[in-house]
């Protein structure tokens, strides 16, 4: 079955000039022309917007994953399923371990809110250079250091003058990888982590001054994690698209 620009419109819910942009942008295939010019898409465009509107609604930003989406959108608009079906597994892998960090920051931050030290029992006291704390982290040596320059974290240094970082560092870090990644300001953060360390984190939401929200740590926390989980429903849903769109591809071919 054949569509034109405003018919893919109406189904897709979106502008026809937005259908225009898909094509030129490659995130859908080239539509078939007409003499007079006038765009024809198939039911495999079709599927190959609901890849692209699945993938571009994720707020999820950090590490690449947007980079990641769009490469998925593209490889899907240039008929190259196999790609996008690798780059989708991998996508998910990427967001899995974002999961995993928003779900240690969580527990984290829980742990400040209560008062509460990090225990080192049951944990040897592994302590990282600058390299390895960005690379666990998932963030560059710059950004650790902008932390530090900006007063997030007092770093220790070795005896010969190297940046470690000792289990109790590498907490403090995971919580405000996880602030960042729910879009609070340096600014807040530093206000919040002031009051932590000197006990006066009564009120989380007057600390870190957001607007119009009652919202806490932990509650920036659980949208992060929501956020990703929404993300990697969406990009599950990609992966039967894909397999969708490769179906009618190969359809079409043998016809």
């Amino acid at each position: 079955m054949e569509y034109s620009t405003g018919q893919v419109a109406r189904v897709i819910g979106v502008h026809a000039n937005t259908v225009r942009m898909y094509e030129q942008e490659g995130f859908i295939a080239p539509a078939r022309r007409l003499e007079n010019g006038y765009r024809r898409f198939e039911d495999e465009h079709l599927v190959q917007f609901s890849i692209a509107r699945r993938a571009f609604r994720a707020e999820i930003l950090q590490n690449g994953l947007r980079k990641d989406a769009v490469c998925i959108v593209r490889a899907a608009g240039a008929r190259k399923y196999g790609k996008a079906h690798e780059l989708c597994t991998a996508y998910i892998k990427k967001l899995s371990d974002e999961s995993r960090k928003a779900d240690d920051a969580a527990h984290i931050v829980e742990r400040l809110l209560a008062s509460d030290t990090v225990s080192d029992a049951g944990r040897a006291a592994r302590f990282l250079k600058c390299k390895e704390a960005a690379l666990e982290l998932g963030v560059s040596i710059d950004v650790l250091r902008n932390w530090e320059a900006n007063g997030l974290l007092n770093v220790k240094r070795s005896k010969n003058g190297y940046r470690i970082y000792a289990p109790e560092d590498m907490d403090r870090l995971r919580v405000i990888c996880a602030l960042r990644c729910a879009s609070y300001s340096i600014a807040s953060i530093l206000r919040l982590m002031v009051a932590l360390d000197r006990g006066m984190c009564a009120n989380v939401g007057d600390v870190l001054d957001v607007q119009g929200q009652d919202d806490d740590v932990v509650r920036a926390c659980d949208h992060l994690r929501e956020a990703i989980a929404s993300a990697m429903q969406d990009a599950q849903e990609i992966l039967m698209l894909i397999e969708q769109a490769r179906v009618l591809a190969a359809k079409k071919a043998y016809s």
